[in-house]
């Protein structure tokens, strides 16, 4: 049977499966970390959140902002992701490329063509899917560029 794939952005029902992958992705935080701030970008609409539901159950998130400045980058305003995370078992199933681009849709939606990204070694795969995805790593290394271009 095919699975059905689907994405929803953050409401009231989902803060605690936020809260969980935040955690996931981030273990070296607390969860009361975490809660805080969540509670300090989540009324602000230069943030969101989306979610991919496999049939019954959520598998993956991405977190992404939009930032008038960032360290590696002279351009202004810029989407970032700040997280992005699919449950192991879903890894390779381009559950990451379908959140990815809910991120480009949602920053091109606020009228910005360029969107950034960071990682740091311990997640190993993430240098190659943000190349797989059209990233350019930038003079900084794991930090990431790409020109948003949304049919």
């Amino acid at each position: 049977m095919m699975e059905i794939m689907e994405i929803n952005p953050l409401n009231d029902q989902l803060m605690e499966v936020w809260l969980s992958f935040r955690h996931r992705l981030w273990p070296y935080h607390t969860l009361e970390e975490l809660k805080h701030e969540m509670t300090t970008t989540i009324d602000t609409p230069h943030y969101g959140v989306f979610f991919c539901k496999n049939n019954s159950s959520y598998v993956g998130f991405i977190e992404v902002s939009i930032k008038e400045n960032i360290e590696f980058s002279s351009i202004s305003p810029i989407g970032y992701i700040e997280g992005w995370y699919v449950d192991e078992q879903y890894r390779k199933l381009g559950i990451g490329r379908l959140l990815m681009h809910t991120a480009e849709t949602w920053v091109a939606s606020k009228s910005i063509t360029w969107i950034a990204s960071d990682t740091t070694l311990e997640y190993n795969l993430s240098p190659i899917a943000h190349k797989k995805l059209g990233f350019t790593e930038s003079s900084i290394p794991l930090h990431y560029l790409k020109s948003i271009q949304i049919d």
